[in-house]
């Protein structure tokens, strides 16, 4: 078995390339995250009517609308969830596999000098913990790079559709960050229908 480097980047990439040998379930499970991560957009999206139409304007109607719609995201999310954990774990188990089938016939190989240095619970943690978490922490990795990358993609895609110039210019970062609460807050309070700050309307 070859050697690792001890740079994060070589052993990444490395760890990946045992994970696209499986590139079928991949895709699967990255599908199922790209449609739980928009789950997080659509939320986000059903909050508008919700707080416009029926907490500002009182119409029970709009709540009753966006009620099942919110119910139908919710059991999306759920479904996409259990595909794409699963298929992680599908593609987790096979890499282990793999690995301690690589690590075992590399004990294999080693001079009997090295099992008389290293004790019996040090060889088996190696070939049952240690490769349990490198394999685990793969699929992981994956699983946020896919899904976190997709939910900012869509979040920030809903932000500029709202109010471009109030999202650029939260997203630019300009002040502090009680700053930026405050612009926020003052440009809501402006253009929201209904009572004002001080109650007129």
């Amino acid at each position: 078995m070859e050697r690792l480097s001890g740079e994060p980047t070589a052993v990444y990439r490395r760890l990946f390339g045992y994970t696209a040998r499986y590139w079928r379930v991949l895709c699967g499970a990255g599908l199922a995250l790209v449609c739980y991560a928009a789950t997080d957009t659509g939320f986000a999206a059903m909050m508008k009517p919700l707080l416009d139409e029926g907490l500002v304007k009182q119409d029970m109607g709009a709540v009753r609308r966006v009620l099942p719609l919110i119910v139908v995201i919710s059991i999306v999310r759920g479904i996409a969830g259990f595909v794409s954990e699963y298929a992680m774990n599908v593609v987790a188990r096979r890499v282990i596999t793999t690995l301690r089938a690589e690590v075992f016939e590399h004990f294999l190989r080693l001079p009997s000098g090295y099992y008389d240095r290293s004790s019996l619970g040090t060889l088996l943690s190696k070939l049952t913990y240690n490769i349990e978490q490198v394999a685990d922490s793969t699929t992981k990795s994956v699983t946020v790079l896919i899904r976190d990358t997709f939910t900012i993609v869509g979040l920030i895609g809903w932000m500029l559709y709202i109010d471009m110039s109030l999202a650029l210019t939260r997203l630019h970062g300009k002040g502090s960050f009680p700053e930026q609460r405050l612009s926020i807050y003052h440009y809501l309070s402006h253009s929201m229908p209904g009572p004002g700050v001080d109650g007129t309307q």
